[in-house]
């Protein structure tokens, strides 16, 4: 039994190749979405497109920044009051944030206007971690009593 040998000079070449190409491309995209970025925070200051501040929205939660994502999607419903998308992403944004009392403050509001919202909110691992709390608990318990009515 022979063992045939092959010349691997071509498939490190082309592995080689494409690593390359990865890491040029990754640098790109990478590039291109920070621009991207920053020519919308500064578009975002001098319009009232609910459609630009979505993206906005969007970008802040991408990069972790909840509290400022929150605030976006609350201008969203400044814009348009009856955006329910908006007025979930806040939810969530906010539950992601550091600030307990702000969440709790917004799903208080949320609870007695959009109760069957409220309650799938606090069914979701963002709101569920939050139900340790005794006042978490009673306000989830309220949003599902509502949402029955």
């Amino acid at each position: 039994m022979t063992i045939e040998r092959h010349n691997r000079i071509p498939a490190i070449a082309i592995i080689s190749t494409a690593c390359v190409l990865c890491l040029v491309l990754g640098f790109i995209f990478t590039h291109d979405t920070e621009v991207d970025f920053e020519e919308l925070e500064r578009t975002v200051t001098k319009t009232d497109d609910s459609k630009v501040w979505m993206q906005y929205a969007r970008a802040l939660d991408s990069r972790g920044r909840y509290q400022h994502a929150a605030q976006a999607y609350q201008k969203i419903l400044q814009l348009e009051p009856y955006n329910n998308r908006a007025r979930y992403q806040c939810a969530i944004a906010l539950a992601r944030s550091d600030d307990e009392d702000a969440y709790f403050r917004y799903m208080q509001n949320l609870v007695l206007t959009y109760p069957q919202m409220a309650a799938e909110l606090f069914a979701q691992p963002e709101g569920r971690r939050f139900l340790t709390q005794e006042r978490f608990r009673a306000l989830a318990g309220e949003a599902r009593a509502q949402a029955v009515d």
